[in-house]
């Protein structure tokens, strides 16, 4: 799913998007997009997300897949899986540092925003409203006579 994003507002749970605020534009090259991708899970008290990808772009992704490419005897060639996609940003740094050496990465980094800050929900399914599940000593047994109004 892509969608233009507003960096004062929160960004839901596994949404896909290119380029700013979240990716960086125009690097190396003018016209390398970059995209990026919430995962699931919330820093508690952060407000941002903790799982967060990026994704390289089109042309640098084709780069790397034909370097990646080993011949297969009578198989054809075959590609690393899921290269293209960073999860952190050493793994970024790791990339950068192997094919963009001498980068500077404080500059690389501050060009975008690496956290992307979650859509809190407050509807009547937030976790504040979902009760806490019972202790393991209670007794299933009294809630179904009580459910049932034999109590």
């Amino acid at each position: 799913m892509e969608m233009k994003i507003d960096a004062s507002q929160g960004v839901a749970a596994e949404v896909y998007g290119e380029g700013l605020p979240y990716a960086p534009e125009n690097w190396p090259e003018e016209g390398d997009i970059w995209a990026w991708k919430t995962g699931r899970r919330v820093v508690p008290k952060g407000g941002h997300f903790q799982d967060r990808y990026l994704y390289l772009p089109d042309r640098l992704y084709r780069l790397l897949k034909e370097e990646k490419e080993i011949p297969e005897s009578g198989s054809g060639s075959k590609t690393s899986r899921k290269q293209h996609i960073f999860p952190s940003k050493p793994a970024v740094t790791k990339y950068i540092n192997t094919y963009f050496p001498g980068t500077d990465l404080k500059f690389f980094f501050d060009s975008f925003s690496w956290r992307i800050p979650a859509l809190l929900d407050y509807g009547i399914f937030s976790s504040s409203l979902i009760p806490k599940p019972y202790p393991m000593f209670f007794n299933i047994s009294f809630l179904f006579h009580f459910i049932r109004g034999y109590h």
